[in-house]
């Protein structure tokens, strides 16, 4: 793999470089080959990188934000986020039910409790609280 990226880089050269050699060599070495990578990556756009890199039979991805994730087409394809509908927000994009299989299929159906739907059941089961002390956290605001 690392030959296949030094060539698509047009970077052959690292191939025979002692540094470089053998993967026990470039562990070695890997501040000095990431600092090399790194700025062959800079000099193009992801796109163009990706473009390269596929070309070249090099495995790799960008680093996706979440409007990448929503946009890419293998996502999309695969159905790994799901539109759930949701009270307040109409429709929330969630990552899908995974492992998915044909005959125990898994469905997501809501998005969970709206915020504080549980506090009086925990503050008064779990930490034992009474009711005016509840009262209290309200008027400040707390919960």
């Amino acid at each position: 793999m690392f030959e296949r990226l030094a060539k698509s880089m047009g970077r052959a050269d690292l191939i025979e470089d002692p540094r470089f050699k053998n993967n026990v060599a470039r562990v070695s070495n890997n501040p000095n080959l990431d600092s090399i990578i790194a700025s062959e990556i800079k000099a193009r756009s992801c796109d163009e990188n990706m473009k390269i890199f596929s070309n070249a039979g090099v495995t790799a991805m960008p680093v996706y934000d979440i409007e990448d994730i929503l946009a890419d087409p293998h996502f999309l394809q695969r159905e790994l986020i799901k539109k759930v509908p949701d009270a307040e927000f109409g429709e929330v994009p969630m990552h899908n039910a995974t492992p998915r299989m044909s005959e125990t299929p898994l469905e997501i159906r809501w998005t969970g409790p709206p915020l504080g739907a549980h506090s009086e059941e925990i503050l008064i089961s779990w930490l034992g609280m009474n009711s005016e002390e509840i009262d209290q956290l309200r008027k400040g605001n707390v919960v």
